[in-house]
């Protein structure tokens, strides 16, 4: 080790080498990790609180997102930079079965989000990856970014030239699914977090329970999966941070994608 090392050093430079050493044993686990097998750049996500739900004075919410309500993450955790990518999920299926989506009715790049993937086939290609679905809470707490008063991922308003959206306009040049790092990230460098393509999470969909919470999880026994972020399809009111959606498990859609979280800190 650096401190055993630094027993042969005169006492001086031992003492720095030491100091040195203990410091790096302090700084915690790396703050993004770069997975060549599977293409998926990590970033860390710290653990903390949030409040849920309906963000206060938007006028927007929908009922399922109330009531507002305190969540603690209780440990640290990765999630994906980006959406999974056509390209990442060829890897996958190249590796495991051989078997890609369905195309879209249009076309996409290798740096496009795949979509048309069952909540199954998003768990699979997850599990794959050393990962898994990222919870409800996991999701909404890093698209907040430390922010408790943004509808959005960046604040309060949106345009063309930070979401990929309804129609095209200003940066936002793509009639369909745009690359996956095609706008700025958010606080947490997160892409996509808002528009592009919905993103299966881990929980069935249900009400929100009411009261504070710890790592919840949601209902596990409902047919419906719960979606987040909005597409290239939808309206702006539907990429807030705190919009829900419910989708069958089982169905595919051109909009739907996904985004891995996984817990094992190195």
């Amino acid at each position: 080790s650096e401190a055993e090392r630094a027993l042969a050093l005169d006492p001086a430079s031992r003492e720095a080498t030491v100091l040195r050493a203990e410091a790096e044993s302090h700084l915690g686990p790396p703050k993004e990790i770069q997975d060549r097998r599977t293409g998926i750049r990590w970033k860390l996500i710290p653990a903390g609180a949030f409040t849920i739900g309906c963000t206060a004075g938007d006028p927007d919410c929908y009922p399922d997102e109330i009531p507002a309500h305190a969540v603690t993450i209780s440990r640290p955790y990765y999630l994906a930079a980006s959406e999974t990518t056509v390209g990442q999920y060829r890897r996958f299926a190249n590796s495991v079965s051989g078997v890609t989506p369905t195309p879209p009715g249009f076309s996409q790049g290798e740096d496009h989000p795949v979509v048309k993937v069952t909540w199954g086939d998003a768990e699979a290609f997850c599990g794959w990856a050393g990962g898994r679905l990222p919870t409800e809470a996991e999701w909404e707490y890093p698209a907040r970014a430390g922010r408790s008063d943004g509808r959005y991922p960046w604040g309060n308003q949106i345009s063309h030239e930070s979401a990929n959206y309804a129609g095209t306009e200003g940066r936002d040049s793509w009639a369909y699914t745009s690359p996956v790092q095609g706008f700025a990230p958010n606080g947490y460098g997160l892409h996509d977090m808002a528009g592009n393509a919905w993103e299966w999470v881990q929980d069935g969909y249900g009400s929100y329970w009411s009261g504070a919470a710890t790592d919840p999880t949601g209902p596990s026994s409902s047919s419906k999966r719960v979606l987040r972020g909005g597409s290239w399809s939808h309206q702006s009111r539907w990429l807030r941070v705190s919009n829900r959606h419910s989708y069958l498990s089982g169905d595919r859609n051109d909009n739907i994608g996904f985004r891995c979280a996984k817990t094992e800190i190195p």
